[in-house]
């Protein structure tokens, strides 16, 4: 019986130990520390200085990366359509509990690929939880995108990837999706 408790209290030390990790937050940031003869508002400019010029790196790279993902999709995809958000409908839950909702989206025009549908309805999930994430693709709620897919009928499982104007910086993006408000805008 000894072994059993030990083993047992090892268990319960173990998962007392793990029970941070499985919570999934974020790390903590800590602030540079002040520097000897340093005032107090000097530290803070410092800080805020700091904070500031990580954001646009941030930024900077973020719009790099969303570029070049771009890029590849214009290189790759069969099909490129233009679309508006022009319905959505209540939460669902699939089989595997994840919650989600459809999307419908108007078809304005077709760049590159066979004629799409006039209307399509994709699955949008949520955003997950901080330690998973979406179980799926989220899809803007209101506006115009572009939809990235392969080819075949357009549909949850064609689609790539999609941008909107508000993510994206790429020019044939913008472009088509300032074609896409025709003359009736």
């Amino acid at each position: 019986m000894p072994s059993f408790r030990l083993w047992l209290a090892a268990t319960a030390g173990l998962a007392v130990l793990a029970a941070p990790a499985a919570a999934c937050s974020p790390p903590l940031h800590q602030p540079a520390p002040m520097l000897p003869d340093e005032t107090e508002e000097a530290y803070r400019a410092r800080i805020v200085a700091q904070a500031r010029r990580d954001a646009e790196a941030a930024e900077m790279q973020r719009e790099l990366a969303q570029r070049e993902r771009e890029e590849a999709l214009w290189r790759t995809a069969e099909q490129i359509v233009a679309a508006e958000v022009a319905g959505l409908s209540g939460w669902r839950e699939d089989r595997r509990g994840a919650q989600y909702r459809f999307v419908t989206l108007r078809i304005l025009v077709t760049e590159r690929g066979l004629g799409a549908p006039r209307r399509v309805r994709l699955r949008s999930y949520d955003g997950g939880d901080a330690c998973f994430g979406p179980q799926g693709p989220i899809y803007p709620t209101e506006g115009r995108l572009l939809l990235f897919a392969q080819g075949g009928k357009l549909s949850d499982a064609t689609v790539i990837d999609w941008t909107s104007a508000a993510r994206s910086t790429h020019p044939e993006t913008l472009a088509l999706l300032e074609r896409s408000r025709g003359p009736r805008d």
